[in-house]
């Protein structure tokens, strides 16, 4: 479901208005991200269902101090794919006014 839907919406990368496009964003911790996934004492060993689909994505990447603007280290570049929902939501409405507008007949005005 995930590689359907990343294709679907991958086809609106660079439609006018953007309504999905690539964003970088960043993640800032307090100790190395190689030391594993961060949880409480006691949690079970979680499944990590994004290693099925790492390849959807750019992968992430360490930048180095002067790369980025943060003081924090260490910080982690990440890349997803985002959604302008109000562009998004006008290009649906769009295309369903646009559909309605094929499936009817021509209006007939009556003759007097």
């Amino acid at each position: 479901m995930a590689r359907s839907s990343f294709k679907t919406y991958q086809s609106l990368l660079g439609v006018t208005g953007e309504p999905v496009q690539w964003r970088d964003g960043y993640a800032l911790s307090a100790t190395p991200f190689e030391d594993g996934p961060h949880s409480e004492p006691g949690e079970p060993d979680y499944p990590h269902p994004n290693a099925r689909v790492a390849d959807l994505r750019p992968k992430g990447a360490t930048p180095q101090p002067d790369e980025h603007p943060f003081r924090a280290a260490p910080v982690r570049r990440f890349t997803q794919m985002v959604f302008n929902i109000a562009i998004y939501q006008r290009l649906l409405m769009e295309d369903f006014l646009r559909s309605r507008r094929r499936d009817r007949p021509p209006r007939v005005q009556p003759c007097t």
